[in-house]
């Protein structure tokens, strides 16, 4: 038998004994970081392929490598500080993945980095024949009817505007939100972060969010035909409720 004058600490660490002998309760979902930069394939990351619009896009090993008149990917800096760095020369290309064989069902938060260095000319969401964005990140919801959020940053319309366009004959509906506009922060990097479930209700009204299947960095330049720039360097789907990462 304890002595009397332990009881009371013994009461007292009960609780916390017992709040650390539940091995059953669910383990918090770990953030999913899509954009590998450390593994690449051909000279893009693993599992990420590069689809041209228009125009000729070369993948690089070094920027100096670039030719005139031509746009290009690159993957370049130290192995810990590495970033997808693009300029587009009057054309249209996206980098894309497959996800659909990640188990995102709890995440939907998605968190990316990227930099803007020159924006295409002039150009505008809100006007078809302006309708170019130096950065582009778009998700493709795991719905029959093919929907797409696309997340941009504009260099007129207002933070907050959003639009409609379809791709593929229309088989694609994409809704269009700009998140970051003009050049404000060009040159720096932005750390962005989207409630996906949030979005979705807001711009195609529901509730019932469908997942996620595919994410793509996007760049377009072919309808101002400037020059546009940037980079990205980080890609992640994180749980409801995670906070963001420093």
């Amino acid at each position: 038998m304890l002595p009397r004058t332990l009881l009371p600490l013994t009461l007292l660490l009960l609780p916390l004994v017992g709040s650390l002998a539940s091995p059953d309760e669910p383990a918090e979902p770990e953030p999913v970081a899509v954009l590998d930069l450390a593994r690449l394939e051909k000279g893009l990351p693993r599992e990420w392929e590069l689809r041209t619009s228009e125009g000729d896009v070369d993948v690089l090993t070094a920027r100096d490598q670039a030719r005139e008149g031509r746009s290009w990917v690159c993957v370049e800096g130290a192995q810990d500080e590495r970033v997808l760095s693009l300029l587009c020369d009057g054309a249209s290309f996206s980098l894309n993945r497959d996800v659909s064989d990640l188990d995102l069902d709890a995440h939907c938060m998605l968190e990316w980095e990227w930099k803007a260095d020159a924006l295409p000319a002039e150009a505008d969401m809100r006007e078809p024949r302006r309708n170019d964005q130096a950065l582009q990140v778009l998700v493709q919801l795991d719905t029959s009817a093919k929907r797409v959020i696309s997340y941009v940053w504009d260099t007129t319309a207002p933070v907050g505007t959003t639009g409609s366009e379809s791709y593929a004959m229309g088989l694609y509906k994409v809704k269009v939100l700009c998140v970051q506009s003009g050049t404000e922060g060009l040159g720096d990097w932005h750390k962005l972060r989207r409630d996906l479930r949030a979005d979705y209700k807001a711009l195609y009204g529901s509730d019932d969010f469908p997942g996620v299947i595919g994410v793509r960095i996007q760049s377009n330049a072919q309808h101002t035909r400037s020059v546009a720039s940037g980079a990205v360097r980080s890609l992640v789907f994180r749980p409801a409720g995670a906070p963001a990462a420093r």
